[in-house]
């Protein structure tokens, strides 16, 4: 029997990876498509990570660097200046370094805080254009919270799915 980590990653991964679809079929920004199919990705390799009963650290090891890989999408998807360009690819490029040198590779680090800040930008630049976008980036930070305060990664998820949704309906309306 599957446990309710496992199912509610999987269910993340197919929705955000529908979500990148629809931006694929509609010809909108194949940017925040590939990000989308990145954080689809990340669930998948997380619902494996989880299924081998926390047992293989590349299948989280691989979660974490396409999140890593999918808020610098994001980033550039709402780019309007070679700072923000610029500054994606400087946030990958120390998201990566500090993953692929660190000791511990599965607890809370300051790669996650990178993504956050990464996510807090795209807040910071899209508020007032989109709501939903915003709206969804705010569930989702409230989500990591509550799962990094909880350790229960079914609720963490459930709100992921949710965000998602959001976070694709705002970014598709300003694609």
């Amino acid at each position: 029997m599957m446990n309710m980590d496992i199912l509610t990653d999987y269910i993340l991964a197919i929705i955000t990876c529908i979500i990148g679809g629809v931006f694929i079929y509609h010809k909108k920004s194949y940017l925040w498509a590939f990000a989308f199919i990145m954080l689809g990705l990340a669930a998948y390799f997380g619902a494996e990570f989880h299924a081998n009963h926390d047992q293989d650290i590349w299948l989280w090891h691989m979660s974490l660097i396409s999140i890593g890989v999918a808020s610098t999408f994001m980033l550039l998807a709402i780019a309007d200046n070679n700072v923000i360009i610029g500054g994606a690819f400087i946030k990958l490029y120390i998201y990566l370094h500090h993953l692929m040198t660190r000791q511990d590779k599965t607890s809370f680090n300051p790669a996650i805080i990178n993504t956050f800040i990464a996510l807090m930008t795209v807040l910071y630049i899209t508020w007032g254009k989109s709501f939903l976008l915003s709206t969804g980036i705010l569930v989702s930070a409230t989500g990591n919270i509550l799962q990094y305060l909880t350790q229960d990664n079914t609720l963490f998820h459930l709100m992921q799915i949710g965000s998602m949704i959001l976070m694709g309906m705002g970014a598709y309306k300003i694609a």
